[in-house]
């Protein structure tokens, strides 16, 4: 592994100090220019999260960053980037309660006492100022129009999600191993009202709800197995749960793991357990009609959930291993395609194709089977190999696991009940040449045969829509491995507006990061981290008291400071000559100038003149966009993205509304336009 180095940014002040020559095109031949530009738009249209990855002489570099969704400013991708440009950003409008302002503090714009009209005019939201008239019913109206009135363009019913109900009965059991003392029991808490209600039961929520009394008490079976059954007459699409162990006297011990407890997605048993009876194909947003359809033909679904206890591992490392930087991009890049390109070139053999054969009973057609479905979550898995399953009394070699939700692994499989119990080991297979790299210690694992989940049911009554999920812990106490080599990597942290290039309009920009790559690839760096690049404008004109980086006033919006402008899509002759001139103007004599701070004393290279660079570039955003608006806001990539982000757009392009018409940020000066729920903000 590679040695660990450190270089971090102290405060939004510093500055790269690289020279042009090491950060910049300019230098290079036209054919490397346009394949670093290439690769810069590959590694930029691959954004996903908070990290995106970048390939450069067979070495994967990581960027942590806030969501980065709207790299799409970058890559000339699609122009749904212009609903982020439209309102010029803002922040999420927090919910509030129904009420009237104070008098004091509620204003309106010229402190003229009438309300606002948000229209749609030629593709642009506008705001106008109409008198107010109250109704009989003493509702606040205008003479003409409501109050709110939006195009049917921005109108959506709301984001897409999952039904409330499965509309299906589930039979749950819980099955925990733990050896305990005289006086101990284990529970089981989770998000459904059967298991006390707690909708993320992190360990301090679980403590507290144990000491409210909620949550079940598990029966002891025999030889440290514990157990709980539920039954829920119409499921949830999902849920969440944390097992803890209660003693008569003391704190009770609460297993480690995920901060928000362990994750149940019974949708997707329901939809495939449907799928199996071929009776519907359930979307994956749900459908509570065909759902109910199914279950009254074919009987409740059976889910046997077998866990193990879950120690948190030490320092954190939980969390790390957890992390996008390492999911992702360090050991998740590509991994889908090789496993899929194994399987394609027969490298790989399906697991359907390795059960072993079983005649079925007399009198019977078809050997009775259980549908099996083994977990086990696991990140430091080298790239090109892959998890698999060993055991001899079901495969006829190893069959290797699905990692389509990676780092977790999955493999689905009927298996014949007359081969269970059966023993099993996890290894690590090479997907090249199907040997055996790594194989976990300890004991063999155990496939104990299914039973019904109450007196009343049976595995043949269920008609084979009977499913034990087993999600096992890859523990480092079975891969040594993990304890002698622990993951070591370098980086580089740095704030983006010092990555200063001849292309940026004078300031470091997102397309900058591309050449960063390239160094950090050359000297065996494997992360870059940047300081927030999130929006941070608070006030209605571009000004310095909005330049921290640590200001932000949204969680998914990204600076209009980081945008490349000459790379958006069909820009206007005459625009794109103003943003080249521009850009050559705000970098004249960038090479040579120096600023002492008066403050600290130090000598800053090339400073950033915040209010000019953005107040320059809202500008011509604006006539960007008063250019293309109106055919992007008709267009259907935007109608696309509006359902996907209008949770957090829509709020956040209103909220830029009210800033820039108020002249603050301050909702509570807004008047009642400063209350509004997420309900009202999603009907305008």
């Amino acid at each position: 592994m590679k040695a660990a180095a450190a270089a971090g940014a102290s405060s939004s002040r510093m500055n790269y100090s690289s020279h042009h020559s090491e950060l910049d095109y300019g230098g290079e031949e036209e054919g490397k220019r346009d394949a670093s530009r290439r690769r810069a738009q590959s590694c930029l249209g691959a954004a996903r999260r908070s990290t995106f990855r970048a390939s450069s002489r067979g070495q994967h570099v990581a960027c942590g960053l806030a969501p980065l969704v709207a790299f799409a400013f970058l890559t000339l991708a699609h122009a749904i980037t212009f609903p982020c440009v439209a309102p010029l950003l803002g922040p999420t409008i927090s919910s509030a309660p129904s009420r009237e302002p104070s008098p004091a503090r509620s204003r309106t714009p010229d402190d003229d006492p009438q309300s606002l009209r948000l229209t749609i005019r030629g593709g642009d939201l506008a705001v106008s100022k109409t008198p107010r008239a109250r109704s009989e019913s003493g509702v606040d109206s205008t003479s003409d129009e409501p109050a709110y009135d939006l195009s049917g363009k921005l109108r959506m019913s709301g984001t897409p999600g999952r039904p409330l109900s499965t509309g299906m009965k589930v039979m749950m059991r819980f099955r925990i191993n733990y050896s305990t003392r005289w006086g101990e029991n284990v529970m089981v808490i989770g998000s459904t009202k059967e298991l006390g209600g707690l909708p993320y039961p992190s360990e301090a929520e679980t403590r507290r709800a144990i000491a409210a009394g909620k949550g079940k008490v598990m029966r002891y079976i025999a030889d440290g197995n514990w157990e709980f059954v539920t039954v829920m007459d119409s499921a949830p699409p999902e849920m969440s749960y944390r097992y803890a162990l209660v003693r008569e006297k003391g704190e009770p011990l609460v297993e480690g793991g995920v901060k928000t407890g362990r994750y149940l997605d019974l949708d997707d048993f329901v939809r495939k357990g449907v799928s199996r009876q071929r009776l519907h194909t359930v979307g994956s947003s749900g459908s509570s009609s065909s759902l109910s359809a199914a279950a009254s033909l074919q009987g409740p679904l059976q889910l046997e959930v077998r866990d193990q206890w879950r120690v948190s591992r030490q320092h954190g490392e939980d969390l790390v291993l957890r992390s996008d930087a390492l999911t992702r991009v360090i050991y998740g890049h590509s991994r889908a395609e090789v496993q899929e390109e194994a399987l394609s070139l027969q490298r790989v053999t399906h697991v359907s194709e390795l059960v072993r054969r079983v005649d079925p009973p007399e009198g019977m057609r078809r050997v009775p089977t259980t549908r099996l479905r083994l977990s086990v979550e696991r990140t430091r898995v080298p790239l090109g190999c892959a998890m698999a399953v060993e055991c001899e009394a079901l495969f006829t070699e190893v069959a290797v696991m699905s990692c389509t939700q990676f780092p977790a692994w999955e493999l689905e499989v009927d298996a014949p009940r007359d081969l269970l119990p059966a023993q099993y080991k996890y290894v690590v297979v090479n997907l090249t040449t199907g040997n055996i790299m790594d194989r976990e210690d300890g004991a063999l694992r155990w496939l104990s045969k299914a039973e019904g989940i109450t007196a009343s049911s049976d595995l043949d009554s269920a008609r084979g829509h009977h499913v034990v999920a087993v999600r096992d812990e890859a523990t480092t106490d079975r891969w040594p491995v993990e304890n002698r080599e622990a993951f070591r990597a370098a980086a580089v942290s740095v704030p983006l507006f010092s990555l200063r290039s001849k292309h940026g309009m004078g300031t470091g920009e997102f397309g900058d990061l591309c050449l960063l790559v390239d160094v950090c690839a050359a000297v065996g760096l494997s992360m870059i981290q940047l300081l927030p690049t999130a929006d941070t404008t608070a006030h209605p004109h571009a000004s310095w008291k909005d330049s921290s980086p640590y200001a932000a006033i949204s969680v998914h919006a990204l600076h209009p400071l980081y945008m490349r402008l000459s790379a958006l899509p069909n820009l206007p002759p005459d625009i794109a000559a103003e943003i080249n001139r521009t850009t050559e103007e705000l970098n004249a004599g960038a090479d040579n100038s120096t600023v002492v701070d008066a403050k600290t004393g130090a000598v800053l290279d090339r400073p950033l003149d915040y209010e000019k660079v953005v107040g320059t570039k809202l500008k011509l955003l604006r006539k960007i966009y008063e250019a293309s608006g109106k055919t992007v806001v008709e267009s259907s990539a935007f109608a696309e993205f509006l359902v996907e982000q209008g949770h957090w757009l829509k709020p956040y392009a209103l909220f830029c509304v009210l800033r820039d018409t108020y002249g603050c940020s301050d909702f509570a000066q807004w008047g009642e336009l400063g209350a509004l729920s997420f309900g009202q903000i999603d009907a305008l």
